[in-house]
C-alpha cells in the first residue's frame, strides 16, 4: 500500500464540459472496476459507461477530476448541475421539489471513488472539494451527492469495509430522507448478476 507516498506526487486533471470525451475510456475503465466493490456491486459494461460520460461532456458546467499517482489513475471526481440531462438525476427535480428544495440551487458530486491503496490518506476529500470549487465558480453555494443503501448485515460485505459515510460528514454533508431508486447489472449473494433497483439516498451540504 502506498500509504507512505509524497502526496506531492499526486497530480490532479481537470476535464470541463466537451474536454470530458479525452478522458471517457480512462474514467469508464475506472468506475467499472471499482464500482463492482461492495457496496455498489455494478457489473457494468464499457458501452453504458461512454455514454455515461458523455451525458457529462454535453454540459458546459459537467466535469471530471482525475487524479493520477505514476501515471496511472488512482481516482475521479465527477460533478453537474443537479437539474441537468443526466440519466440518474432524470427524477431528482420532483423529488427536490416536493421536499421544498430548489433542484436549481444544487451541484451535483457525481462521484468519489478512490483505488483502495490510496484510501485513507485525505483524497477523498481533496476530490469532494476539488468538486465544490468547480461548482463554486460556476456560481453555486449548495451541493448534494447521492450513496447507496446497503442493510447493515448484507452478506456481500468483505470483512474489512469500512462506509464511506464518514467522509461525507466529515466535510459538512448531511443524509437526508431523500430516496430514490436506480436500477443497473447488480451482483447478487450467489454470485450472480441481475439488473435491478438499487435504493440510493441524497446528502446535502
Amino acid at each position: 500500500m502506498h500509504k507512505t507516498i509524497d502526496l506531492k506526487e499526486v497530480i490532479s486533471k481537470k476535464f470541463v464540459g466537451h474536454e470530458v470525451k479525452d478522458v471517457i475510456n480512462e474514467a469508464s475503465l475506472f468506475r467499472l472496476k471499482y464500482f463492482e466493490e461492495f457496496p455498489y456491486l455494478y457489473k457494468g459494461n464499457f458501452e453504458y459507461e461512454q455514454e455515461y460520460f458523455l451525458e457529462f461532456s454535453r454540459h458546459p458546467y459537467s466535469y471530471v477530476e482525475v487524479l493520477l499517482f505514476e501515471n496511472k489513475v488512482i481516482g475521479i471526481a465527477t460533478g453537474t448541475p443537479l437539474k441537468s440531462d443526466s440519466n440518474i438525476l432524470k427524477e431528482s427535480a420532483d423529488l427536490f421539489f416536493s421536499n421544498k428544495l430548489s433542484p436549481e440551487d444544487y451541484f451535483y458530486i457525481g462521484e468519489v471513488i478512490l483505488a483502495p491503496n490510496f484510501r485513507g490518506l485525505g483524497l477523498a476529500t481533496l476530490l469532494l472539494k476539488c468538486a465544490e470549487d468547480f461548482g463554486s465558480s460556476k456560481g453555486y453555494s449548495k451541493f448534494t451527492l447521492a450513496t447507496i443503501v446497503r442493510e447493515k448485515n448484507d452478506p456481500r460485505a468483505p470483512d474489512n469495509y469500512r462506509s464511506a459515510d464518514s467522509v461525507w460528514i466529515k466535510n459538512k454533508y448531511s443524509r437526508t430522507d431523500l430516496v430514490f431508486k436506480y436500477s443497473w447489472p447488480t451482483i447478487l449473494p450467489d454470485k450472480k448478476v441481475a439488473v435491478m433497483d438499487n435504493e440510493m439516498v441524497f446528502w446535502i451540504k
